[in-house]
């Protein structure tokens, strides 16, 4: 899979920590994807979350549809903030699927 370039969604509704957080975010920033299936907005939903445990927002939802099922199924993903998020609304982001060895990623 090539890497998908996406934004992250939702952030305006994150706690005051999280929203701060998420304005020092840096290019090249590795974050997390957690699936959040009790979600009552979205079943697919996907947070984004930075590796020091504040959730900064969502990816959208036409790509958690696609990356829901993989996440649940335990297919790894690398997922890094791409450009200077302080220029945009919602941070651009990079997702790219980890490659996997015997059924695990690498």
């Amino acid at each position: 899979m090539a890497a998908l370039a996406s934004i992250v969604i939702g952030g305006k509704y994150r706690s005051a920590a999280d929203r701060r957080r998420a304005a020092q975010l840096t290019d090249g920033e590795i974050l997390r994807l957690e699936r959040d299936p009790k979600n009552p907005a979205d079943p697919n939903a996907v947070k984004v979350v930075t590796f020091d445990g504040h959730h900064i927002g969502f990816i959208p939802r036409t790509l958690a549809a696609e990356l829901a099922p993989k996440l649940d199924a335990g297919v790894g993903f690398c997922c890094s903030v791409k450009g200077n998020p302080r220029l945009y609304d919602y941070p651009p982001i990079s997702i790219e699927e980890l490659e996997s060895t015997n059924g695990k990623a690498v």
